[in-house]
């Protein structure tokens, strides 16, 4: 009776601790397929203010991502600007350098802001390779062979830049201009073929319309586009139109990706600075105007005046010839 009784305490410990244990690691599971990233680029030309950054940067938290990812173009190399990114989000924050952050200034300045200008982050759900696409396609190269050493290959592989460094329609002809100077192809196959996703924060709108025409208009209402090629997916953000931002949620080793816009308040805030920029052009224009009139005015009087001049002088010599003439004929 005894032994049954210990048999039976036993089953039932062994019962307890694969109930617990089970648990913890369907939670560990839970857990890992769920992993949420924001994907920010080109904001230099969308908030125009630190009010509307604010609004931004709180939108930004209310999603509660686990990372943001700022890829370029959005005005780092300026200090207050960064300190906000850097600071007011609550989330862990990474940067891959635009042609804007390094134009005027040296990399060695970037570096010393930001830290670094490649860094790779291998998460227990997923791994990240922030990659500086403004570099030659050779040190490209062996940055990547150095990333790669640390991957674990068991997650996706993402990689995340300012370039569309898969297009090959605009070409800079070398390292650090405003379009990348390399080929895809040029980078790495062993590379390439292991990458799942790539995000690209320089994404012109000019790719959808005419830009320079004036009779086609740009399609400002794209948010983010996806390619293919080979077996990489990849995402065109940073739209440079749009107050909004680009999420990607992990699961079960598949991304998730959508838009989130900022609210209309927002948006009229940027457009009533539009609207202001204009009115006080307008308003420029107006005093111009009035000043040229005011100077044309005074240039006719001007002659006016002279004009009077002589013929009073005219006027006076007949009156007086006419009253000698009158005397005479007295």
């Amino acid at each position: 009776m005894a032994l049954s009784t210990v048999k039976t305490v036993n089953n039932i410990i062994f019962l307890i601790l694969f109930l617990f244990f089970n648990v913890t690691f369907t939670k560990a599971q839970t857990k890992k397929s769920d992993l949420h990233f924001i994907v920010i680029g080109h904001t230099y030309s969308t908030i125009k203010t630190q009010s509307v950054r604010k609004a931004f940067l709180n939108k930004v938290n209310i999603e509660k991502p686990d990372y943001v990812f700022i890829l370029g173009d959005s005005q780092i190399n300026d200090s207050l600007v960064f300190n906000d990114y850097n600071s007011k989000i609550d989330a862990k924050v990474f940067f891959s350098p635009g042609n804007h952050e390094v134009k005027g200034t040296s990399l060695e300045d970037y570096k010393k802001r930001v830290g670094y200008l490649n860094t790779t982050i291998v998460d227990n759900r997923c791994n990240f390779i922030v990659l500086n696409s403004l570099e030659s396609v050779e040190n490209i190269n062996i940055y990547l062979n150095e990333a790669f050493k640390k991957i674990n290959y068991n997650n996706p592989i993402v990689l995340l830049t300012h370039f569309r460094i898969w297009d090959e329609n605009l070409l800079s002809e070398k390292a650090y201009q405003h379009d990348k100077s390399y080929l895809f192809d040029e980078i790495d196959l062993q590379f390439r073929e292991k990458i799942d996703y790539i995000f690209a924060g320089n994404s012109s709108a000019q790719y959808f319309d005419k830009q320079y025409c004036p009779e086609h208009k740009v399609n400002k209402n794209v948010a983010f586009w996806v390619d293919m090629i080979d077996n990489i997916t990849c995402y065109s953000v940073g739209m440079k139109h749009n107050l909004n931002f680009t999420n990607a949620i992990l699961r079960s080793n598949k991304l998730v990706v959508y838009p989130t816009s900022l609210p209309i308040e927002i948006k009229n805030e940027k457009e009533q600075k539009n609207v202001a920029v204009i009115e006080k052009s307008k308003t420029e224009d107006l005093k111009i105007k009035q000043k040229d009139n005011k100077k044309l005015y005074d240039s006719i009087l001007k002659k006016m005046k002279s004009k009077s001049i002589w013929l009073s002088f005219f006027l006076g010599i007949f009156c007086t010839i006419l009253f000698f003439k009158f005397i005479k004929f007295k």
